[in-house]
């Protein structure tokens, strides 16, 4: 298995983007997870802007694994929907002018298949999958709403090359979803791991979010099944907070090293 890539999502470390840069650059690790928001607003920013900020990345010898971009209502909801779909594509057009051609987020919950807002989301995801295609971005969906299988299904009846996964590990233990059964599910369609764990306790039945290496999700495990796929994309680091996020950013990149 060849070394892992590692990425550091930049927002969870609550510092102005300049600073964080430099502080991924004092992690080791080869990439950043940025956000479409604040001052990395697709709608705001210049072309000047986008150089200045590859001018930085380049600086600190870091790469761009994906843009993440959470529309605060399911693409299946109509209220404001085209105003979402803009603000996607505009996710897009960022991600590949940074090089990364990845936009991760969540599409919403995947509806009954027969209802209306099933067809919605199909017809919203393939229409943002051929612009994606167009610009040269893709769009990844977060996993943790439903079960791997219920995810697998959705993708499949959409256009090849429509929807990718963003796998986290630690969303599919709170919500009491079977991690082998996704990465089975799932693997083929992974575009990006958000290196994450949860605790799980059994008798009472719920799930927190922990430190990574000190929850219920079996890393081995996850790495050998997303090998088996061929995965060779980022693991971007994301601090389960409550702590100074800067060190336990460093002891999750020296777990994954140890793997």
């Amino acid at each position: 298995m060849p070394q892992l890539k590692l990425s550091v999502d930049l927002a969870e470390l609550r510092q102005p983007f300049k600073q964080a840069l430099h502080t991924a650059a004092q992690l080791g690790v080869q990439a950043v997870q940025i956000e479409a928001r604040g001052e990395l607003d697709p709608a705001e920013l210049t072309q000047t802007g986008i150089r200045h900020i590859r001018k930085m990345l380049e600086d600190w010898n870091l790469r761009v694994s994906a843009v993440r971009f959470r529309p605060a209502l399911a693409y299946y909801n109509p209220e404001r929907l085209e105003a979402r779909i803009e603000a996607t594509q505009r996710a897009m057009e960022l991600a590949y002018k940074l090089g990364a051609g990845l936009v991760v987020g969540r599409i919403g919950r995947i509806p009954a298949p027969e209802s209306p807002e099933y067809r919605l989301l199909s017809e919203v995801v393939t229409d943002l999958g051929r612009y994606g295609q167009r610009v040269g971005a893709m769009l990844a969906t977060e996993t943790g709403t439903e079960p791997g299988p219920e995810l697998a299904r959705f993708i499949q009846q959409l256009p090849e090359g429509s929807l990718g996964v963003d796998f986290n590990p630690a969303n599919l233990v709170v919500e009491g979803h079977c991690l082998e059964e996704a990465v089975e599910t799932l693997g083929q369609y992974v575009l990006c791991v958000q290196a994450t764990d949860a605790l799980r306790d059994v008798a009472a039945g719920t799930a927190v979010r922990v430190e990574l290496g000190r929850g219920s999700v079996d890393y081995p495990s996850v790495l050998a099944g997303l090998d088996g796929w061929g995965y060779q994309g980022y693991w971007t680091l994301q601090p389960a907070g409550g702590g100074d996020p800067q060190a336990e950013l460093a002891r999750s990149a020296r777990f994954l090293r140890t793997l």
